[in-house]
């Protein structure tokens, strides 16, 4: 069978195996058979652009506006020089399927796509006032996945996303992204499940303007904004997955004030045995604890005092390994070393 005689459904189990330059090949092969299967007919409905780190080149392909039936369009450039530093215009983005669920632009300053209307203002510190920001809502009214995190920490964006964030489709429901202005938090879109966010001045102070029906979170929080502990009851009380990057500052008392609904929780390198007891207390339907992996390296296999106390939970993390308690038949049990779930990206 030829290539052009392939079903379209066949094509779609497919193109999320294909990389960008194996869809243009294809394409660019001439055949107008096989071309309407890809395009018209919606063969391809994923569309990568990944780029290997530290890439010398990037660019953008105008060819994906031939591509009417995306439902994923993933643009990753990697960790690049700002000389090569990359990202498409509001120009680029429109000819997107307005079918597109899934938008992935991770690359440093990917932010600015949504008000970039010239390459000359690419390496623009602010983009100009008069720019209109991109309205994604009406672009692509069944978007439920946005990624705009960046590969540097220090990348600086070019213009504040407020506006933007008030644009999104109530349809969202996956937010990955890097804030300067915590306060357009208030903006996001209430059906909104799952959020990431990379700020330095995040403080629990915004936790009561997060979407009231978020079932996961990552945080981090800033180190110049602490607050009490009773802040953290504001984390909405639906959430199933935490994970904060915080300060020093916040310790164990902080737990009787988290969701009692945490199925994981991940602390980063901020729990210690301290923790134990109030999760064991107050965390009691947790079944993924992330801990760190430095201080605990020999602590579960001896199954220490505090190790006994973490025992209900079916995984507990460190170091990318995972380990759950296996009782034996003499009334004992061990720790065992265990698989860690994989995770979908797209949900």
């Amino acid at each position: 069978m030829r290539l052009e005689d392939l079903p379209v459904d066949i094509w779609r189990e497919m193109d999320e195996f294909l990389n960008f330059r194996s869809v243009v090949a294809l394409f660019c092969c001439g055949n107008r058979l096989l071309n309407a299967r890809l395009s018209i007919q919606g063969g391809i409905r994923s569309f990568y652009m990944k780029f290997n780190s530290n890439t010398k080149k990037l660019g953008w392909l105008p060819i994906v506006a031939q591509f009417e039936h995306l439902r994923v369009f993933d643009y990753r450039t990697g960790e690049v020089p700002h000389n090569v530093m990359f990202y498409p215009l509001q120009s680029d983005l429109r000819v997107l399927s307005a079918s597109l669920e899934v938008l992935v632009l991770r690359a440093d300053g990917a932010e600015c796509a949504f008000w970039a209307d010239s390459r000359d203002s690419l390496d623009a510190s602010v983009v100009s006032p008069r720019a209109v920001p991109f309205d994604i809502g009406s672009q692509w009214p069944h978007l439920r996945v946005l990624d705009l995190l960046q590969y540097s920490v220090s990348a600086s964006p070019a213009h504040g996303l407020g506006a933007i964030l008030r644009t999104l489709p109530g349809t969202l429901e996956t937010l990955r992204v890097r804030l300067d202005d915590v306060h357009c938090i208030a903006d996001l879109p209430h059906g909104l499940l799952r959020l990431a966010v990379i700020s330095t001045r995040f403080s629990p102070k915004a936790f009561s303007n997060l979407p009231p029906n978020l079932q996961e979170l990552d945080l981090t929080l800033s180190h110049f904004h602490v607050e009490p502990p009773q802040s953290f009851f504001d984390l909405p009380r639906t959430l199933l997955k935490l994970t904060l990057t915080m300060p020093r500052h916040y310790g164990p008392e902080i737990v009787q004030y988290l969701p009692t609904s945490l199925v994981y929780f991940n602390g980063r390198d901020s729990i210690t045995s301290s923790w134990f007891s109030p999760i064991s207390e107050t965390l009691t339907h947790l079944n993924h604890l992330v801990i760190a992996w430095d201080y605990f390296s020999n602590l579960l296999p001896k199954d220490t005092p505090a190790a006994k106390m973490l025992r209900y939970i079916k995984i507990v993390e460190y170091g990318a390994t995972g380990w759950t308690w296996t009782p034996s038949d003499q009334g004992g049990g061990s720790w065992e070393s265990c698989n860690l779930p994989t995770v979908s990206e797209y949900y």
